[in-house]
């Protein structure tokens, strides 16, 4: 009877230092890298232009590409392309809402270009310091 009221102690003291750990020791999250998206300027026009209202937001964290558009253009077409390969994979999304692609692990970084259903082509590169 000891031995097992002494098992069930250890198992309920191991149990509670097990969910008592530091949340912020997992090592399998990264930190959100943001991801600068520019517009591709094709205008040959010498005319000044007014500054877009457009502004895209790109985080890029464990693998996954978020993307957010202050303006909604349709369906977007994005290339990303890894730098230690070289390979470049494709993906297609609607921007009008929130969206979350799963490209891989890019350790090197990465390009992405985004060209959009109005017409509109995006570059970026995910760059880690």
């Amino acid at each position: 009877m000891k031995k097992t009221l002494l098992f069930i102690a250890l198992l309920i003291g191991g149990f509670a230092s097990v969910h008592a750990s530091d949340p912020n020791t997992n090592t399998t999250i990264s930190n959100p890298v943001p991801v600068p998206v520019k517009d591709v300027d094709n205008s040959s026009f010498g005319r000044p232009k007014a500054p877009s209202k457009q502004h895209i937001e790109c985080w890029y964290c464990d693998g996954e590409l978020s993307f957010d558009f202050v303006i909604p253009e349709g369906e977007c077409t994005l290339y990303v392309t890894d730098y230690a390969t070289g390979f470049m994979t494709q993906y297609v999304f609607d921007s009008a809402d929130h969206a979350d692609i799963y490209v891989g692990s890019l350790p090197n970084g990465g390009a992405v270009e985004i060209s959009t259903e109005s017409g509109h082509t995006y570059y970026g590169q995910i760059i880690f310091e």
